[in-house]
């Protein structure tokens, strides 16, 4: 027989065993967390309460239920390759967000975090899944190259390339010369890309390691939420 595919494989181990033995769902996403997320679960023990964080991680114990004054709620548990926390959804993220939520669901949140009653926890204001976390939060990629690799042939074929990783994310060029200048291009609007890690991948392999850099947005928020004072549903 085939082997399973890993996906398939982790499932399987967490549903009979309730935990993964031969890997973690996130390890392929683990890029991603990195360079999108503002902190580490780690780091979050520094962090004041009411600072707006983005975090990756994993879905698990999902829950939407709906309040007293029948308000809509969610909560799950956001479990990382290095940590776990309590996330809250109240009604205006709960509403536009739960529908599409379910356990073991790979995700990048972005919220509040605090205390409430000496737990930590987030109250989440989005959560996007992970694959598709650089059309949310990276604000450009670029392209660092000498001038020896500006070749007509490599370029065409990072040009084909660039077709399968097409995004909303604009990308620029630099190219460094031998007595140390450097230009900056702007690619045409044609070219804005969706720098994941896969994409990174690919034009290193063309071009060689580290000359892909992307810049992550320092707002956690996408869409930056109404202020509201933690622990209590707005409005």
């Amino acid at each position: 027989m085939d082997p399973w595919p890993a996906s398939e494989m982790l499932a399987y181990e967490k549903n009979l065993l309730g935990f993964y033995i031969s890997g973690h769902p996130l390890e392929e996403f683990e890029w991603e967390i990195k360079q999108y997320s503002t902190h580490t679960f780690e780091e979050l023990k520094e962090v004041e309460s009411g600072t707006p964080v983005r975090l990756g991680g994993l879905i698990t114990e999902w829950r939407k239920f709906f309040t007293k004054s029948g308000s809509e709620m969610a909560t799950f548990r956001l479990e990382g390759l290095s940590g776990a926390l309590p996330i809250v959804m109240f009604k205006e993220a709960a509403q536009q967000f739960a529908k599409s939520l379910q356990d073991e669901m790979p995700v990048m949140v972005a919220g509040e975090y605090g205390l409430r009653e000496d737990t930590p926890q987030i109250v989440v204001q989005e959560v996007v899944v992970l694959e598709q976390t650089p059309a949310w939060y990276a604000e450009k990629a670029s392209v660092h190259l000498t001038e020896a690799q500006v070749q007509e042939d490599r370029l065409r074929d990072l040009r084909e390339r660039l077709m399968s990783f097409k995004g909303t994310v604009p990308l620029h060029f630099c190219v460094s010369f031998p007595g140390g200048e450097r230009v900056f291009l702007d690619s045409d609007s044609e070219f804005k890309v969706h720098p994941s890690h896969a994409f990174k991948q690919e034009v290193e392999h063309l071009f060689g390691e580290d000359c892909v850099f992307v810049k992550a947005k320092t707002d956690p928020y996408r869409f930056p939420p109404r202020k509201r004072q933690f622990g209590r549903e707005a409005g």
